[in-house]
């Protein structure tokens, strides 16, 4: 099955880039699959996506996923006319891609249809832009924390539709989980956890400083003491060795050699508050597991435990499921089982003691 891999630059995994399972593999990301039937549902259309996809589809051409991701594109545009009906070009684009071909030839076209559509000139124009081999789109900050992003449809990044983000929900969650079992205290996770959320939110439109430099906050290395700097809070104080220090719990800012330089960027003591009241409560429903899954992730939990049932291991159980996913499902495990190389169950019984028998101690 075709999917987007999606990158979401609003979350700190730089700083649990050690952490890893028992096989090697980091337990925390930034990197999401969307498969490319859910991409119209899931994103506004952008130029960075449209030819993120159109992309994807000439990577693919001479198999059946080349289609899928014309599929998606047609989705996509369609999103676009309803909201454009008057953009000739869009309209033209789906025309050609109602006749049914998919070969290369149409790709070169619709990217010709996407420099009028977008009336972008030179290296700029969507026909201009060299493939890469693995196509990844990050998701626009700008979008995500007003809701509206000053480039709109001529931006490069992706406008995702469902603002709670569910995805972050689920980072977070998995990111509690790893500190406690790594026997981290109850006040060095909320404290992690504050940081990581604030990264998330803020990470862009505060800025930090150390002895001689200033710099936005996520681009600092992290430590105990950035956090308290960001919200001017007691225990704030400069680092004891800069240039030298390289411990997380420093009470001062880390900002890596290199890092330019940065005007100032304060919240308000409003919005100190009002954070710090935010951070608060939702580190804490974090820690304390009461943050609820994502629509998203119960569907596929439910188709999992539904294709499960079928393998004659598996104990029989009653559970609504999604057809469709089911198929996909089928179709991934070829043989009709699942692998662990290939595919993990995500049903969360199975989940739970999985992770816990990966996840190392603390030194």
């Amino acid at each position: 099955m075709a999917s987007l891999t999606v990158l979401d630059m609003g979350l700190d995994f730089k700083t649990y880039a050690t952490y890893r399972d028992d096989h090697g593999r980091p337990l925390l990301g930034n990197q999401f699959q969307y498969p490319t039937a859910s991409l119209a549902r899931s994103f506004h259309p952008t130029c960075g996506l449209l030819v993120g996809v159109l992309h994807h589809a000439i990577a693919q051409v001479g198999t059946p996923l080349a289609q899928s991701w014309l599929d998606a594109y047609r989705l996509l545009q369609i999103d676009f006319v309803s909201q454009h009906p008057s953009n000739a070009a869009a309209a033209t684009s789906l025309q050609k891609l109602n006749q049914g071909r998919c070969d290369s030839g149409v790709i070169e076209e619709l990217l010709i249809l996407l420099d009028q559509q977008t009336g972008l000139s030179g290296n700029n124009m969507p026909s201009q832009r060299r493939p890469t081999r693995d196509p990844k789109l990050a998701l626009c900050n700008l979008h995500m924390a007003a809701g509206k992003c000053n480039q709109d449809f001529l931006c490069n990044q992706l406008h995702i539709k469902d603002l709670s983000v569910p995805h972050r929900a689920e980072f977070f969650a998995h990111l509690a989980d790893v500190l406690r079992h790594r026997k981290n205290s109850e006040d060095v996770i909320m404290h992690r956890m504050k940081d990581a959320l604030f990264f998330s939110r803020f990470g862009n439109r505060v800025t930090v400083s150390d002895v001689a430099s200033q710099a936005q906050f996520f681009k600092t290395s992290f430590t105990i003491g950035r956090l308290l700097h960001a919200l001017s809070l007691p225990g704030a104080r400069a680092c004891p060795a800069p240039g030298v220090c390289v411990s997380e719990d420093c009470p001062g800012v880390h900002i890596p050699g290199g890092t330019p330089q940065h005007r100032p960027l304060r919240l308000s003591p409003q919005e100190v508050m009002s954070a710090s009241i935010s951070l608060e409560e939702d580190a804490m429903a974090f820690v304390k597991g009461k943050v609820e899954a994502s629509p998203t992730t119960l569907k596929w939990n439910a188709a999992v435990d539904a294709f499960v049932q079928h393998s004659p291991q598996a104990h029989r159980r009653r559970n609504s499921s999604d057809p469709v996913l089911i198929e996909t499902l089928a179709a991934a495990g070829g043989s009709g089982t699942l692998s662990d190389e290939g595919f993990t169950p995500l049903i969360k019984e199975v989940d739970t003691k999985r992770f816990e028998a990966t996840i190392p101690e603390s030194p």
